[in-house]
C-alpha cells in the first residue's frame, strides 16, 4: 500500500514539477504543503489523506510560507472551526522594499494568499492581501490572518 501511494505520489507530483523549482516546503496538521515554480508561474502542491494536488497561485512567484520565530505562522479560529496559514508572493525589489522602509536583506511580497484548513482539507482561500508589504520572516498580525477566512460567518 505505501509503495503504490509513492509511485502515485512520484507520478502526479511529476506532472507538476518536471523542470520546476520548489521554493518552500512545511508540513502542517499531517498536511504536506510545496510552493513550487514553473513557467514562471507559483503552484501550491498539496499531499493530504494520500492524495496528491496541485493548484496554481494568483501570485507572482518565487513564493514563500509566512513565518516567526522560524516556524510556520498560523492562526486557529472557532467560528468557523478553521486554521490559516499564509504565503507571501509578488517580491518586492530593492526599490520598492527601499519604498516601505524594509530591510534590504528580508525577503518582502506585496501579495498574500491564505490557506485554509478545515475539516482536516487545505484550501486557498477567495481573499488575499494587497497594496503594503509582507516579509516572509517577519509574521503577522491575528487581524490579517482572519481577513482570510469565509465572509459568509
Amino acid at each position: 500500500m505505501m509503495k503504490t501511494a509513492l509511485c502515485f505520489l512520484l507520478t502526479l507530483s511529476a506532472c507538476v514539477v518536471n523542470d520546476a523549482t520548489v521554493t518552500d516546503t512545511c508540513t502542517f496538521n499531517d498536511i504536506r504543503f510545496e510552493l513550487i515554480t514553473k513557467n514562471d508561474k507559483a503552484y501550491l502542491v498539496t499531499e493530504q489523506n494520500g492524495q496528491l494536488s496541485s493548484e496554481e497561485l494568483k501570485l507572482d512567484p518565487p513564493c514563500y510560507f509566512l513565518r516567526k520565530d522560524s516556524s510556520v505562522q498560523s492562526y486557529s479560529y472557532k467560528e468557523p472551526d478553521a486554521e490559516v496559514i499564509i504565503i507571501v508572493g509578488n517580491l518586492l525589489d530593492e526599490e520598492r522594499k527601499a519604498y516601505f522602509g524594509a530591510d534590504q536583506s528580508m525577503v518582502c511580497g506585496e501579495k498574500a494568499l491564505g490557506v485554509l484548513i478545515m475539516d482536516g482539507l487545505a484550501t486557498l482561500s477567495n481573499n488575499s492581501l494587497s497594496g503594503g508589504i509582507v516579509c516572509k520572516d517577519y509574521g503577522l498580525d491575528e487581524k490579517d490572518f482572519r481577513s482570510f477566512l469565509p465572509e459568509e460567518r
